[in-house]
Parts: C-alpha cells; sequence; structure tokens
C-alpha cells in the first residue's frame, strides 16, 4: 500500500470511488443526486488547484481510498467500499494529520458510517449547519480533533 499525490489521470477512478461509497453509505440521497453531484465533483472539485488530493493504492497499483485537503482540513475521504474495514481509511486519516496538520472535517449529519470513523479517532462535533455546501437540508456537523495531534497519533498507533 503506497499513498502518493494524485494526478489528473486519476479523476476519473476517484469519481468512481466517490460514488460507490456514496452510494453505499449516504442512503439519505437518491441514485439520481448522487450522479448529479459526481459530475460537479469531478469537474468542479477534482480540478481546484486549493486542494491536495492524494490516492492510496493497493499492491495491484489500483486505487482504493483518496482524500482531499485544503488547510487543516480534510474536504474529502471517501474509501472503496469493496475494502470497508481494511484500515485504508484510517491511513489517509493519519496522513492526512502527519502531513497536513488537518484536524477538521465535515460530515453530513445522517451519515452515521463517518460520525462514528471519525469520533472513533477524537474528533467531536463543534457546530452543526443546517444546510450542506450545496444548500440543500441536509444537515452537516462540523467535526474538530478534541485533543492534540500528537496524542491522536499514538492512539491510532496503538489501534493496529
Amino acid at each position: 500500500m503506497v499513498i502518493k499525490k494524485a494526478t489528473q489521470k486519476d479523476y476519473d477512478r476517484m469519481a468512481d470511488l466517490w460514488e460507490d461509497s456514496v452510494a453505499s453509505t449516504y442512503d439519505f440521497l437518491t441514485m439520481k443526486e448522487i450522479a448529479s453531484l459526481k459530475k460537479i465533483i469531478r469537474e468542479k472539485y477534482f480540478t481546484n488547484p486549493e486542494i491536495a488530493y492524494y490516492v492510496l493504492r493497493d499492491n495491484k497499483d489500483e486505487i482504493v481510498c483518496f482524500s482531499g485537503i485544503i488547510g487543516d482540513k480534510i474536504e474529502f475521504l471517501f474509501v472503496d467500499p469493496a475494502t470497508f474495514g481494511h484500515g485504508h481509511g484510517k491511513k489517509m486519516l493519519i496522513h492526512a494529520l502527519k502531513n497536513h496538520g488537518a484536524v477538521c472535517v465535515d460530515v453530513h449529519q445522517q451519515n452515521m458510517h463517518a460520525l462514528s470513523f471519525y469520533s472513533n479517532y477524537g474528533f467531536e462535533v463543534v457546530e452543526k449547519s443546517d444546510k450542506d455546501i450545496f444548500g440543500r437540508l441536509y444537515p452537516i456537523c462540523h467535526l474538530r480533533i478534541s485533543g492534540k495531534i500528537d496524542d491522536i497519533l499514538n492512539k491510532l498507533d496503538s489501534m493496529d
């Protein structure tokens, strides 16, 4: 397993992975909404130079997880649902913490998988918004690490 900076040639796979992951965990969205959002994600977000994207590749050089980071915030962290439970999200989270000091993340309130994932690693809800970034009535939880990054990293290391 290796984490590398994403390149433009990775964007199609990242968009497909995003779609598969969202379809598996965002049961509050319709497939039509997901398809519409996928196009926006692919065309507007993946091309945003302010967001640093990283991919986690397996031993067959396939992308199994990706993240997008801007400043101290994780904008994207999605795992191929075929590999849920293999520690890929954790690996990307460690990368975001160690290399970018990413201590914030926004999560849809209805996405219990993500809320559980981040709370297991020391993130706490610090604020809520009634709408998502697209202005839709899908509440967002704004999370932040509740302790020092080094303490969280030590906790993550001890969970192996």
